[in-house]
Protein backbone atom coordinates (compact mmCIF):
# COMPACT_ATOMS: atom_id res chain seq x y z
CA UNK A 1 0.00 0.00 0.00
CA UNK A 2 1.31 3.45 -0.88
CA UNK A 3 1.87 6.13 1.69
CA UNK A 4 -0.01 9.37 1.31
CA UNK A 5 1.91 12.57 0.65
CA UNK A 6 2.79 14.60 3.73
CA UNK A 7 -0.23 16.62 4.82
CA UNK A 8 -2.83 14.60 2.91
CA UNK A 9 -4.53 13.40 6.10
CA UNK A 10 -4.50 16.95 7.46
CA UNK A 11 -6.08 18.41 4.31
CA UNK A 12 -8.67 15.65 4.04
CA UNK A 13 -9.67 15.86 7.70
CA UNK A 14 -10.04 19.64 7.44
CA UNK A 15 -12.18 19.30 4.31
CA UNK A 16 -14.38 16.69 6.03
CA UNK A 17 -14.60 18.97 9.10
CA UNK A 18 -15.76 21.85 6.90
CA UNK A 19 -18.34 19.58 5.28
CA UNK A 20 -19.62 18.55 8.73
CA UNK A 21 -19.87 22.21 9.79
CA UNK A 22 -21.85 23.00 6.62
CA UNK A 23 -24.09 19.96 7.21
CA UNK A 24 -24.79 20.94 10.83
CA UNK A 25 -25.27 24.62 9.92
CA UNK A 26 -27.85 23.71 7.31
CA UNK A 27 -29.70 21.50 9.83
CA UNK A 28 -29.61 24.34 12.35
CA UNK A 29 -30.79 26.88 9.80
CA UNK A 30 -34.20 25.24 9.27
CA UNK A 31 -35.75 26.19 12.62
CA UNK A 32 -34.05 29.58 12.60
CA UNK A 33 -35.38 30.35 9.12
CA UNK A 34 -38.83 29.13 10.13
CA UNK A 35 -38.80 31.29 13.26
CA UNK A 36 -37.78 34.26 11.13
CA UNK A 37 -40.80 33.78 8.85
CA UNK A 38 -38.84 32.32 5.93
CA UNK A 39 -40.94 29.22 5.35
CA UNK A 40 -39.69 28.28 1.87
CA UNK A 41 -35.96 28.36 2.70
CA UNK A 42 -36.72 26.41 5.91
CA UNK A 43 -38.60 23.82 3.88
CA UNK A 44 -35.70 23.56 1.42
CA UNK A 45 -33.24 23.07 4.30
CA UNK A 46 -35.42 20.24 5.61
CA UNK A 47 -35.69 18.72 2.13
CA UNK A 48 -31.89 18.40 1.98
CA UNK A 49 -31.97 15.97 4.91
CA UNK A 50 -35.18 14.05 4.21
CA UNK A 51 -33.41 11.32 2.18
CA UNK A 52 -31.02 10.54 5.06
CA UNK A 53 -32.98 11.29 8.24
CA UNK A 54 -36.54 10.54 9.39
CA UNK A 55 -36.77 14.06 10.93
CA UNK A 56 -39.36 12.99 13.52
CA UNK A 57 -39.99 16.17 15.55
CA UNK A 58 -40.20 14.29 18.86
CA UNK A 59 -36.72 12.89 18.27
CA UNK A 60 -35.15 16.20 17.25
CA UNK A 61 -33.72 19.15 19.14
CA UNK A 62 -35.96 22.22 18.97
CA UNK A 63 -34.77 25.77 18.44
CA UNK A 64 -37.07 28.80 18.53
CA UNK A 65 -40.16 26.59 18.60
CA UNK A 66 -39.25 24.39 15.62
CA UNK A 67 -37.35 21.11 15.26
CA UNK A 68 -33.92 20.94 13.66
CA UNK A 69 -33.78 19.38 10.20
CA UNK A 70 -31.91 16.37 11.64
CA UNK A 71 -32.97 14.09 14.46
CA UNK A 72 -30.84 14.00 17.61
CA UNK A 73 -29.00 10.83 16.52
CA UNK A 74 -28.10 12.23 13.09
CA UNK A 75 -27.08 15.52 14.72
CA UNK A 76 -24.86 13.50 17.05
CA UNK A 77 -23.36 11.54 14.14
CA UNK A 78 -22.46 14.74 12.30
CA UNK A 79 -21.16 16.39 15.49
CA UNK A 80 -19.06 13.34 16.31
CA UNK A 81 -17.68 13.23 12.78
CA UNK A 82 -16.71 16.89 13.10
CA UNK A 83 -14.98 16.30 16.45
CA UNK A 84 -13.25 13.17 15.18
CA UNK A 85 -12.02 14.89 12.02
CA UNK A 86 -10.66 17.76 14.08
CA UNK A 87 -8.80 15.24 16.25
CA UNK A 88 -7.41 13.52 13.13
CA UNK A 89 -6.39 16.95 11.80
CA UNK A 90 -4.56 17.77 15.03
CA UNK A 91 -2.75 14.43 14.96
CA UNK A 92 -1.99 14.73 11.23
CA UNK A 93 -0.53 18.20 11.77
CA UNK A 94 1.93 16.76 14.28
CA UNK A 95 3.31 13.95 12.14
CA UNK A 96 4.54 13.84 8.58
CA UNK A 97 3.44 10.29 7.89
CA UNK A 98 0.22 8.54 7.10
CA UNK A 99 -1.95 8.07 10.17
CA UNK A 100 -2.90 4.48 11.01
CA UNK A 101 -6.56 3.54 10.97
CA UNK A 102 -7.75 2.13 14.32
CA UNK A 103 -8.67 -1.55 14.53
CA UNK A 104 -12.22 -2.38 13.47
CA UNK A 105 -13.00 -3.35 17.06
CA UNK A 106 -12.81 0.38 17.86
CA UNK A 107 -15.56 1.06 15.34
CA UNK A 108 -17.71 -1.80 16.61
CA UNK A 109 -17.27 -0.69 20.23
CA UNK A 110 -18.30 2.86 19.33
CA UNK A 111 -21.43 1.70 17.48
CA UNK A 112 -22.49 -0.84 20.13
CA UNK A 113 -24.12 1.70 22.51
CA UNK A 114 -26.12 3.24 19.65
CA UNK A 115 -27.29 -0.16 18.44
CA UNK A 116 -28.16 -1.25 21.98
CA UNK A 117 -30.02 1.99 22.69
CA UNK A 118 -32.02 1.67 19.45
CA UNK A 119 -32.79 -2.01 20.08
CA UNK A 120 -33.97 -1.36 23.64
CA UNK A 121 -36.13 1.49 22.41
CA UNK A 122 -37.66 -0.59 19.60
CA UNK A 123 -38.36 -3.50 21.96
CA UNK A 124 -40.16 -1.20 24.38
CA UNK A 125 -37.75 -2.07 27.21
CA UNK A 126 -36.61 1.55 27.37
CA UNK A 127 -38.39 4.75 26.36
CA UNK A 128 -35.18 6.33 25.07
CA UNK A 129 -34.24 9.95 25.34
CA UNK A 130 -33.14 12.64 22.97
CA UNK A 131 -29.85 13.01 24.86
CA UNK A 132 -29.11 9.26 24.71
CA UNK A 133 -29.70 9.33 20.96
CA UNK A 134 -27.45 12.35 20.54
CA UNK A 135 -24.68 10.93 22.75
CA UNK A 136 -24.62 7.49 21.12
CA UNK A 137 -24.71 9.14 17.69
CA UNK A 138 -21.80 11.39 18.66
CA UNK A 139 -19.75 8.37 19.79
CA UNK A 140 -20.40 6.58 16.49
CA UNK A 141 -19.68 9.68 14.41
CA UNK A 142 -16.42 10.24 16.28
CA UNK A 143 -15.37 6.67 15.53
CA UNK A 144 -16.17 7.04 11.82
CA UNK A 145 -13.74 9.96 11.36
CA UNK A 146 -10.43 8.08 10.92
CA UNK A 147 -12.09 5.64 8.53
CA UNK A 148 -13.67 8.49 6.55
CA UNK A 149 -10.28 10.22 6.23
CA UNK A 150 -8.60 6.96 5.14
CA UNK A 151 -11.36 6.15 2.64
CA UNK A 152 -11.24 9.64 1.15
CA UNK A 153 -7.45 9.55 0.99
CA UNK A 154 -7.38 6.12 -0.69
CA UNK A 155 -10.34 6.68 -3.04
CA UNK A 156 -8.39 8.05 -6.06
CA UNK A 157 -5.90 5.15 -6.02
CA UNK A 158 -8.69 2.60 -5.53
CA UNK A 159 -10.75 4.12 -8.38
CA UNK A 160 -7.72 4.15 -10.71
CA UNK A 161 -7.05 0.49 -9.89
CA UNK A 162 -10.67 -0.40 -10.61
CA UNK A 163 -10.56 1.46 -13.96
CA UNK A 164 -7.39 -0.45 -14.90
CA UNK A 165 -9.01 -3.75 -13.91
CA UNK A 166 -12.16 -3.02 -15.93
CA UNK A 167 -10.06 -1.88 -18.91
CA UNK A 168 -8.18 -5.18 -18.84
CA UNK A 169 -11.45 -7.08 -18.70
CA UNK A 170 -12.93 -5.09 -21.57
CA UNK A 171 -9.74 -5.49 -23.61
CA UNK A 172 -9.77 -9.24 -23.06
CA UNK A 173 -13.38 -9.45 -24.27
CA UNK A 174 -12.60 -7.44 -27.42
CA UNK A 175 -9.70 -9.75 -28.29
CA UNK A 176 -11.79 -12.82 -27.54
CA UNK A 177 -14.60 -11.58 -29.78
CA UNK A 178 -12.35 -10.80 -32.76
CA UNK A 179 -10.87 -14.31 -33.10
Amino acid sequence: MRTAPTGADLRISLILSAAAVLWLSTALSAPLLQAGGHALPALLARAVFSPVCHQIPGRSFWIDGAPMALCARCTGLASGLLLGCLLVASRAGLCARRLPTPPRAFLLAAFAPMILEAALEQSGAWAGSIWARALTGTMAGFAIAPYAVAATRDLPAEAAGEVRRLSRLAGGRKRAGTC
